[in-house]
């Protein structure tokens, strides 16, 4: 197979444009990661899983466990 002089330089732009596309991608939007327990929300062991919890994320989210730690308490019951 032989490239021609168009499809030579086509080749080389895409290997050189490949790694920078690469590393300029970011999510579009932040990622969550929740939990559902059965504490009560003033109970201190939810409170002390809470805070272990926003902790130990921070070693694989980073800083932006700690930008957006939160708790968001939602209750439903069945019937």
């Amino acid at each position: 197979m032989r490239l021609n002089r168009r499809e030579f330089i086509t080749l080389i732009g895409v290997a050189a444009a490949w790694p920078l596309a690469a590393c300029t991608k970011r999510p579009d939007r932040m990622r969550r990661v929740g939990g559902l327990t059965t504490f009560g929300e003033s109970d201190a062991l939810a409170q002390g899983w809470h805070e272990a919890f926003r902790k130990g994320s921070t070693s694989w989210a980073g800083s932006m466990a700690a930008m957006s730690s939160s708790i968001t308490s939602k209750r439903s019951f069945s019937e």
